[in-house]
């Protein structure tokens, strides 16, 4: 009985923890949003194994909350067997594992006959698991990118060696991976879902460009706020959007590209 009730508290915890997550991200404001590009499913780094259930939305949250751009989860068994560690003040996430089955068992009928019964019976149990970056793997010779897999590029063509060139000579700092597109203006690095997950290139290069003009914020001396209901970013992104569109139009960026830009403007 005891057991039992160790095991109704620890779960009434953990689903406590996730309702507080979500709490404080519908606070920060955080809203789906339209995107031209395809998610990599959440999923085990080692296995490739997709998660399913209730554990996608739980990465989900635990990606929005901490701020994660890797779909990629480690177990820390698996962690210590890579010989990595796991960052000092990290956070492990809770997955839901477990399934049902049916097993026979026998029992005794109303007329004293042994006969057999199927019973069903349905359990799980809760994994702890890490988002890779919050691994360290500085001290081992496997590194978690050999583990990542590399998504397959497309030749380039002139228009893309075009916008490539002009990239470069902005040296800016661009991470590829995951599933955000996003600028983070304190330490000036823009993350981009891999080419090869978006829709068309030109969603790629449109993306792109609308994370670009968010970095040239600090240089330009141009307030951010990172309250989503404050005049200042809707400002922001005004700029953003508008100036994404400018470039696409510069680089011969298709129409499609400029619809979305319309329909992104008019949310603000």
């Amino acid at each position: 009985m005891a057991a039992k009730k160790k095991s109704r508290t620890k779960i009434s915890k953990n689903f406590t923890t996730v309702t507080n997550k979500l709490l404080k991200l519908i606070e920060r404001g955080t809203v789906p949003w339209h995107q031209s590009w395809h998610d990599i499913g959440y999923q085990n780094l080692i296995s490739k194994k997709p998660y399913s259930g209730i554990n996608p939305i739980l990465c989900q949250i635990d990606c929005l909350y901490y701020e994660y751009s890797s779909p990629y989860y480690i177990g820390k068994a698996q962690c210590s067997e890579k010989g990595w560690s796991i960052k000092q003040g990290s956070k492990a996430n809770w997955l839901r594992w477990g399934g049902s089955k049916t097993i026979t068992e026998q029992v005794t009928d109303d007329r004293g006959q042994i006969i057999e019964r199927e019973k069903f019976i349905r359990s799980f149990k809760w994994l702890m698991v890490f988002n890779i970056e919050a691994i360290d793997d500085s001290q081992s010779k496997t590194k978690i990118a050999d583990l990542l897999p590399h998504q397959a590029q497309e030749s380039p063509n002139v228009k893309d060696l075009t916008i490539e060139s002009f990239i470069a000579n902005l040296n800016t700092n661009i991470k590829y991976g995951g599933n955000k597109a996003s600028h983070n203006f304190t330490t000036g690095q823009i993350q981009m879902p891999y080419r090869g997950q978006f829709v068309s290139r030109d969603g790629f290069w449109a993306t792109l460009f609308h994370e670009l003009v968010h970095s040239t914020a600090k240089e330009l001396k141009r307030s951010y706020s990172g309250d989503k209901n404050h005049p200042i970013y809707h400002r922001e992104e005004l700029v953003a959007d508008l100036g994404a569109s400018f470039l696409g139009n510069h680089f011969g960026l298709g129409s499609t590209e400029l619809e979305h830009h319309a329909t992104y403007l008019e949310h603000y």
